[in-house]
């Protein structure tokens, strides 16, 4: 049953809004303690006929990275400012997902895009804090309804500080998009130059300069550092190494080589 049906709001109203429907949808769709079973029904299974609805940066299972020590820890309030055209780029797009019982065919999702939002959510977390933190985002999560409309979770792999980012409301078309961001951790110790793995319109600006254009992983190196990063700054987890740039070229030309033969 989708978040958007009337009876989640009625049956907020019935508890007197101690839990909003979206929150009680969510509640019953995951079965949390027991519901379900209490309820006399069952979980339904289902087979994805796409991506799973969130995309994860790497592939151990999601954890709760906050926690009452975040309240002891250095902290950074900051807004994200993106572009019309960048929001056209990673905003939410809906997946359908098939389900196996027979009197439901489908379910759909809204999900940000796999591979486009990281590397530009990423770029802007480095222009705003300058810090080498290699941020991996964990999960990204779209509410239709409810008082945040995007939340986006993700930890430093070297330090372990927190980050996440809110959208609080449904943009208007064609408009700039602000995410209120938090970052919370030992950001402040000494990081070892760890990089951020290419993915989506990075790796893909990437490989047209190199392959297409000819330049070497050098020239790209200093061209990606005269845009992004100031004197004096550390150097960023977005800025790729040089050897991870000829191993991306080298691997788009024996591709083209296949494809070729």
């Amino acid at each position: 049953m989708f978040a958007t049906n009337k009876v989640w709001n009625d049956i907020s109203q019935h508890l007197n809004y101690q839990m909003s429907a979206n929150a009680i949808h969510t509640f019953v769709q995951l079965g949390r303690h027991g519901i379900l079973e209490r309820l006399g029904v069952r979980k339904e299974k289902s087979v994805a006929i796409i991506d799973p609805i969130a995309e994860f940066e790497n592939y151990n299972e999601y954890e709760e990275f906050s926690s009452e020590n975040d309240n002891y820890m250095p902290k950074k309030n900051f807004i994200i400012t993106l572009s019309a055209e960048e929001w056209q780029q990673i905003q939410p797009i809906e997946i359908v997902y098939k389900l196996t019982k027979c009197h439901q065919n489908s379910r759909s999702y809204l999900v940000l895009p796999k591979g486009a939002w990281t590397p530009v959510l990423a770029e802007h977390f480095w222009i705003h804090t300058e810090l080498p933190c290699n941020l991996s985002f964990k999960r990204a999560k779209v509410y239709p309804i409810g008082q945040v409309f995007i939340k986006v979770i993700g930890r430093c792999s070297v330090c372990g500080s927190n980050f996440e980012g809110l959208v609080l409301q449904r943009p208007a078309e064609n408009t700039k998009v602000l995410m209120e961001c938090t970052y919370t951790g030992n950001f402040l110790e000494k990081h070892n130059n760890k990089k951020r793995r290419m993915v989506g319109p990075a790796k893909e600006k990437a490989a047209k300069l190199l392959c297409e254009n000819g330049i070497s992983s050098q020239s790209y190196r200093e061209l990606e550092a005269n845009r992004i990063v100031k004197i004096g700054a550390p150097e960023p987890a977005i800025l790729p190494s040089g050897n991870a740039l000829r191993i991306l070229k080298h691997r788009n030309i024996e591709n083209k080589k296949r494809h070729k033969d």
